[in-house]
C-alpha cells in the first residue's frame, strides 16, 4: 500500500467519553410490526481527545429503555479505553468486540480536525463542504490506494490470490477480503503508532 505518500492525521489519544439519552421527533414516525415510533431514541456520545480533536456520534437505541441503559455502559467502556489511542480496530479488540463497522474512525471534517468527523446531515450548510473535502482528500484516496494493492496482487497469480483471500465457495468474495485484510492491517498499524 502507498502508505508512504498518504498523509497521515496526528495520532490522538481517548481522554474521555460522554454519552446522553435523547427523545427526538421523527417527521415521519415510522410503522414497524411492534407499533408506530413517532420519537427517535438516540444516544448522543461525545468523545474528546488528549489532542482537543473531537469527536461525535449517535445510536439509534430503538426504544427509551434502551437508551437510558446505554450511557451507564459506554461510562464503562470509557474507564476500559481512557488513554488508549483513537484506533478502532485496537479498541475493539480490548474490548473483545470481533466486528467493527468499517466508516468508524472516518477522517475529520477538515485539515486540522477540528470539525465532526461522522456527518450524517447536509445542515448547518458547512456540513456539506466538511463531507466533501472527507471524501475527496481522506477516504477516496485511501481505498484506492487499497484497492490498487490488491488490483497488482491479483494480476500477477489470480490463481494464488483466490487462494489466499477467497473465503466462500468459488472464492469469488477474494477481493472484497483483500481489501478489508489490507485496511485491517493499516488500522493496526495506525493504532500501534504513536
Amino acid at each position: 500500500m502507498a502508505t508512504a505518500e498518504r498523509s497521515r492525521p496526528p495520532a490522538l489519544t481517548i481522554r474521555e467519553i460522554h454519552a446522553r439519552a435523547v427523545r427526538v421527533p421523527m417527521r415521519r414516525p415510522l410503522g414497524t410490526s411492534g407499533g408506530t415510533i413517532a420519537y427517535a431514541p438516540l444516544v448522543l456520545v461525545d468523545l474528546e481527545t488528549a489532542e482537543g480533536v473531537p469527536g461525535r456520534a449517535y445510536v439509534f437505541a430503538y426504544s427509551d429503555l434502551g437508551a437510558r441503559a446505554l450511557p451507564p455502559l459506554i461510562a464503562g467502556i470509557a474507564e476500559m479505553v481512557r488513554g488508549d489511542a483513537v484506533a478502532p480496530v485496537a479498541v475493539a479488540k480490548k474490548l473483545d468486540v470481533n466486528t467493527v463497522i468499517t466508516f468508524s474512525g472516518c477522517p475529520p471534517g477538515d485539515e486540522k480536525g477540528g470539525q465532526p468527523n461522522w456527518i450524517v446531515s447536509p445542515w448547518p450548510p458547512e456540513f456539506s463542504d466538511m463531507l466533501a473535502w472527507q471524501w475527496k482528500e481522506r477516504v477516496t484516496p485511501y481505498w484506492k490506494d487499497t484497492a490498487k494493492t490488491c488490483k497488482a496482487e491479483r494480476t500477477q497469480d489470480p490463481d494464488a490470490f483466490k487462494a489466499k483471500y477467497g473465503t466462500n465457495k468459488n472464492k469469488s468474495n477474494a477481493f472484497g477480503k483483500c481489501v478489508s485484510q489490507h485496511a485491517k492491517t493499516q488500522e493496526k498499524q495506525d493504532g500501534t503508532q504513536s
